[in-house]
């Protein structure tokens, strides 16, 4: 089916869906209103558009009313597909399939694979795939496969206004955690009855003098603005921003009502270098509030003092101390008087015992660690969540790490290093890489064994890690063959 997409109406979630909802968390149920769109299951509006399905309350021709509620990021309640597709923001290919059998077309959601979506397009059905496209958990339809490779997709978030097909390679397209696949081919024209009255308009909830999150910003960064409020309280506890992001010495800030301040560093991006691993290195937005706030902005002169720029949330740390991380060191707060703490550094390598254990909030290792400790030895399994639980300052996914320690081994020969992991590693040994980029990519748990001969003496072993999303494993240990 080179360059020759299926027939799929296209819906943006933000620019297609009424200006009551916000869209930003309604990928999943955007792209499967297309789908069912494109199976004629759903009526058009008198624009000729099915945005309209995403969030309003609706009865289809079977009868169905879809009228259960999920909180956007507004928090407000918002009903049809994005109330049944989605558990508190996140979109989930069972309910995604649930919502498309509800409507008379046949789906299931399976586990993702390029040759299972290649099938599928090939007998004329699309496909509705969860992604982590530019570091972000994001669902997408395929429509089609071009004569390169690529596929052809509608894209509900990425692509620009009038522009035409988004296309993407199988690794571009990242973790891919689901695909609700259907059960029959699209029909040559979906069904198209009569245009239905529109609504009478319905006022936005947002107050009047409300800015959106991340307003006016490229799409990427408006992606972490959102990210970063809604992460920290959303509305409920920082409240709507009430003027744009502006730019301050190379960093976007907002500020929040409640004296929250939401700030992103976008010094440090790399997309291209990354993409063909699926893995865009990008440091999230961050909230910082008083009293840190106020001690770092006053007294250490904000990015342009000795800390630099944040590098973490507030957070409750392993002394249940609040802490934010910067470039060059940390701020705590005991909650125990109204200023918090001066600054620390981090351990150098001299007060180092074992591994110099260093994690930074992106996957890739840029800017300056969140945090920094000396770690016994390298054996974690997350799950889920993040180091230490979060008692680190570290977001659950797209995070990464590097251990760095010297070892005396006694005798010369071949060791076997095991690596276990899930995502990504490079293992160096004396700054020698032992794999080069082989295993930077995202994938599942695995365990490799690499053999290198050292002779006896000291040597500098260093591993770093990645992880994209969902389970998070390191494990290392070695031995003489």
């Amino acid at each position: 089916m080179a360059d020759n997409p299926l027939n799929v109406p296209y819906i943006h979630q933000i620019r297609d869906t009424p200006t009551e909802f916000n869209g930003n968390w309604a990928c999943g149920p955007t792209s499967v209103v297309m789908a069912l769109a494109a199976y004629g299951a759903l009526e058009p509006r008198n624009d000729g558009k099915y945005g309209w399905y995403v969030s309003n309350l609706y009865t289809n021709n079977k009868g169905i009313t879809f009228n259960h509620a999920e909180l956007d990021p507004w928090g407000h309640n918002a009903f049809g597909a994005y109330g049944y597709c989605t558990l508190k923001g996140v979109c989930w290919g069972n309910l995604a399939a649930e919502f498309a059998i509800k409507h008379g077309i046949g789906a299931r959601s399976i586990t993702a694979s390029r040759s299972e979506a290649i099938n599928q397009l090939q007998d004329g059905k699309p496909v509705v795939i969860g992604t982590t496209i530019k570091g972000f958990g994001h669902v997408i339809l395929l429509k089609g496969v071009a004569a390169n490779g690529h596929f052809i997709c509608n894209d509900p978030y990425w692509r620009k206004p009038g522009g035409g097909d988004d296309l993407y390679t199988w690794g571009e397209l990242g973790s891919c955690p689901f695909m609700v696949v259907f059960d029959r081919a699209l029909p040559s024209q979906p069904t198209a009855p009569a245009p239905q009255p529109e609504p009478a308009v319905v006022a936005a909830h947002a107050p009047s003098a409300a800015t959106q999150v991340g307003q006016g910003l490229n799409e990427i960064d408006t992606q972490r603005f959102v990210d970063g409020f809604v992460r920290n309280g959303g509305q409920d506890k920082l409240g709507l921003p009430t003027e744009r992001p502006r730019q301050e010495n190379g960093l976007w800030l907002q500020n929040c009502p409640n004296g929250d301040i939401l700030i992103l560093d976008t010094r440090y991006d790399d997309i291209e270098t990354t993409a063909a691993q699926g893995l865009a290195v990008l440091q999230p937005a961050f909230v910082l509030r008083d009293p840190i706030l106020k001690k770092w902005y006053d007294e250490y002169k904000g990015v342009t003092g000795p800390l630099g720029a944040p590098v973490s949330d507030i957070f409750t740390n392993l002394q249940d101390f609040q802490q934010c991380s910067f470039e060059g060191g940390y701020i705590i707060w005991d909650g125990s008087k109204p200023e918090a703490d001066a600054a620390y550094g981090w351990p150098s390598t001299g007060e180092i015992n074992s591994w110099k254990a260093e994690y930074w909030n992106n996957p890739g290792l840029a800017s300056n660690p969140a945090f920094v400790r000396d770690e016994p030895e390298i054996s974690y399994d997350f799950g889920e969540g993040a180091p230490e639980e979060g008692k680190l300052g570290i977001i659950p996914d797209m995070f990464s790490a590097r251990w760095t320690r010297k070892v005396n081994f006694d005798e010369s020969g071949d060791y076997v290093f095991t690596v276990t992991v899930d995502d990504g590693f490079r293992l160096y040994i004396d700054g020698v890489s032992v794999v080069g980029d082989q295993y930077w990519t995202i994938s599942a748990e695995e365990t490799y064994n690499l053999t290198q001969h050292l002779e006896a003496g000291e040597h500098e072993i260093k591993l770093e890690y990645f992880e994209a999303a969902g389970k998070a494993v390191i494990k290392l240990n070695w031995q003489k063959q």
